[in-house]
């Protein structure tokens, strides 16, 4: 069997929260401090994610489009956009195409020389069915969908929290989390979204550093022989360490660690 659920270790380990006060911000515009929508008409939580680095690629718009650029010069249209400078995109209607894949959201690119960084800035909660849709199938049970759709926020809420001053939150590929635009028939993935919003994991009152693998094979991670640091002031026991060793099989997401097992 190919696929089976995640691993989601920290999801069996510690309970729900809402998210701290202060991760909700309000705006980042051309490497302003916070977070908002790219219009500034929102205080819709909003997700800076790299979707494209190298040569300028194009964009089309379904509808039509603003292009304005780091000297308040505006360009308007329809269909195909191959931007030559740094500046903001926005489409009419919320969407645009880059690859072969429809994204929600706005666009900032920036500019250096031959090199162009494409920033989708997207509302989290799209961002989030995105990357739940990517990470596992759409049509697995609607409990393992919340469970995905909680370490996924997890994971992003803290990434925002370390990229303040950075030029995007998050990148699109494994190295974080698996974003590619929209998808087909996700509807199960949006109402797991909707059911856990603002749900993410913490522990001992901070954001909890959470790893899941969408696809192990039966495989148990390498992990050290002793005293894994997981949290910057938390180990994994020996006792969980062992656990997580023998997890072999079809189905490793079967075993579990208990709380007792923390330290």
């Amino acid at each position: 069997m190919k696929y089976f659920y995640p691993v989601l270790l920290a999801y069996s380990l510690v309970s729900f929260c809402v998210p701290p006060a202060g991760w909700k911000e309000k705006s980042r515009l051309f490497g302003s401090s916070s977070h908002h929508s790219m219009d500034g008409k929102s205080d819709t939580e909003v997700v800076r994610v790299l979707i494209h680095f190298g040569n300028s690629a194009k964009i089309e718009a379904r509808s039509s489009y603003e292009f304005r650029d780091t000297k308040n010069d505006v360009k308007k249209g329809s269909g195909v956009f191959i931007p030559l400078t740094s500046g903001k995109y926005i489409s009419s209607d919320g969407e645009f195409s880059l690859n072969g894949e429809i994204y929600s959201g706005n666009l900032m690119i920036y500019a250096d020389g031959k090199q162009f960084s494409y920033i989708n800035f997207v509302p989290l909660d799209e961002y989030l069915v995105s990357v739940v849709a990517h990470e596992m199938s759409p049509a697995w049970p609607l409990d393992a969908l919340k469970a995905q759709a909680v370490v996924a926020r997890t994971y992003v809420v803290q990434k925002m929290g370390e990229a303040r001053d950075k030029l995007y939150d998050i990148g699109n590929t494994t190295k974080d989390q698996v974003y590619s635009g929209r998808v087909k028939n996700d509807e199960n993935v949006r109402l797991a979204v909707k059911e856990t919003r603002a749900q993410i994991i913490k522990y001992k009152g901070d954001i909890a550093t959470v790893f899941f693998t969408p696809a192990a094979e039966g495989k148990p991670p390498r992990l050290p022989k002793s005293g894994m640091k997981i949290f910057p002031t938390s180990r994994i026991s020996d006792a969980a360490l062992k656990i997580l060793r023998n997890t072999t099989g079809k189905y490793c997401f079967q075993k579990k660690i208990l709380k007792k097992n923390w330290e």
